[in-house]
């Protein structure tokens, strides 16, 4: 039996190089156990279905595994990454802008956390500039917003914001509707 791992770069689906961004990398291993017996033994039926199961809980396969032999060739250590900015004003509701800049891939999501909670995720189509309205509890709070490219290159950008209460901020950030 033979165990192997390597790490592995989820957008070309070869091996990961220096240039490779940590979110697009994943470890991947392949084993291979191989019968003793020759395939043409009627036993071979009778030690393939077993072992096979065995090898899968064990992480190999019966017939071996593939780690590729090519380097990433999508990422280069020069390419640009995407850029975002993060403001908002107000005293509740608050206004949220965020400006996205695609580098040398489009960017194609958009993450705003308050207090590492998330409030919104938008599939994106390269640069561009998001507007939300919310309406978070009195306090301060901590505003992050996140986006990822198609190469899974990321940035980020934070911004803080104090709800003082009297400007009309609820208790929570989804108010129970009006009763009727």
């Amino acid at each position: 039996a033979g165990f192997r791992s390597a790490r592995v770069d989820r957008v070309s689906g070869k091996l990961a190089t220096e240039c490779t961004p940590t979110a697009a990398i994943q470890n991947v291993s392949a084993g291979q156990i191989r019968a003793e017996i020759p395939s043409t033994d009627p036993l071979y039926r009778n030690w393939q279905g077993p072992v096979a199961g065995l090898a899968a809980a064990l992480g190999y396969t019966a017939g071996g595994g593939a780690i590729p032999v090519e380097n990433d060739d999508v990422h280069k250590c020069d390419d640009v990454k995407p850029v975002v900015s993060i403001s908002a004003s107000g005293e509740g509701p608050i206004n949220i802008t965020v400006a996205v800049t695609s580098g040398t891939f489009a960017a194609n999501r958009l993450e705003i956390r308050m207090d590492d909670q998330v409030i919104s995720t938008q599939a994106i189509n390269g640069s561009t500039t998001y507007e939300l309205t919310y309406n978070p509890p009195a306090g301060s709070h901590n505003l992050t917003a996140i986006v990822t490219d198609a190469a899974l290159y990321s940035a980020s950008d934070d911004t803080s914001v104090n709800i003082d209460g009297s400007g009309g901020a609820d208790d929570s950030p989804f108010p129970e509707p009006e009763p009727e």
